[in-house]
């Protein structure tokens, strides 16, 4: 008989009663502080003692937002196609618009670099004082923007085409996938490494219940985009996590499923049921 597990005691460090529904989270690297995204597009900026650095509150409402390692800085994408850059206080160091819808936003590492995509399949790379640096056209709309720790790469997708990026704006690469499978989201493994990605396949199916979903597949890409594996799952999943090394994918699936993988091997390591 194996021995019992014992249960770790849990402590609740701090709460905090938000005026509004809370919907997205962001740590630095480094744990220093945390973001928080609210329903109505507030920002809030958190020490890890509960401290309220600072919120920002306004009209132009906040869509997406990016810490660097030390938390010292924060990139943010608005509603009104904006962008900014803050530092410690709620006042934005610069902004810019972009004159287009915005799908993501990262901010490297050590906050040199401020990475934007758009909805109509630009990729804009910033410097930390706001300057222009270049832009690259896709044909469809940007997402999954990551650089890795070092900043000297970074990866994206835009329709069916991983993009794999130096820091200077150079096209190191791009991998293309047939029509047959949709691009859903992709991670860089902190060392720039490996790439993960899953998408959805043309297979349709019919569940107990009646309802249609499509497969899953789990790929990963080394970084000169040669595929190391790619494995098929008959359900649809709703995240894919990478490891800091690369060496563990996580998945969870709409049917409450968490698999998880120990590359560069394809077999899953692990299916649990919630």
């Amino acid at each position: 008989m194996s021995p019992e597990k014992k249960s770790k005691k849990v402590e609740l460090l701090w709460d905090y009663q938000a005026k509004e529904l809370v919907r997205t989270f962001c740590f630095s690297a480094a744990n220093l502080v945390f973001g928080a995204r609210s329903d109505n597009g507030n920002l809030y900026l958190f020490s890890r003692s509960k401290q309220l650095l600072w919120n920002y509150m306004d009209n132009d409402e906040i869509k997406y937002f990016s810490l660097s390692a030390d938390g010292s800085l924060t990139a943010a994408s608005s509603s009104n196609n904006y962008i900014y850059l803050f530092s410690d206080s709620k006042k934005p160091i610069w902004s810019y618009n972009i004159g287009n819808s915005i799908t993501d936003i990262s901010i490297s590492p050590d906050g040199s670099l401020i990475a934007i995509g758009t909805v109509d399949g630009r990729i804009l790379l910033f410097n930390q004082s706001g300057k222009l640096i270049w832009n690259y056209k896709t044909t469809e709309s940007v997402h999954d923007i990551h650089f890795s720790r070092d900043n000297s790469v970074f990866t994206t997708y835009s329709g069916q085409n991983i993009y794999f990026f130096d820091s200077s704006g150079k096209v190191l690469w791009n991998k293309e996938f047939s029509d047959e499978y949709k691009l859903t989201q992709v991670c860089l493994s902190a060392d720039g490494s490996l790439i993960a990605g899953r998408s959805l396949t043309d297979n349709e199916h019919i569940d107990d219940e009646g309802g249609d979903f499509r497969n899953s597949t789990i790929f990963l890409l080394d970084c000169y985009g040669q595929l190391i594996w790619n494995y098929e799952f008959e359900e649809a999943f709703s995240e894919l996590s990478l490891s800091d090394d690369g060496s563990l994918i996580g998945a969870s699936s709409f049917e409450k499923k968490n698999i998880s993988f120990r590359s560069p091997w394809s077999n899953p390591l692990e299916k649990k049921d919630e």
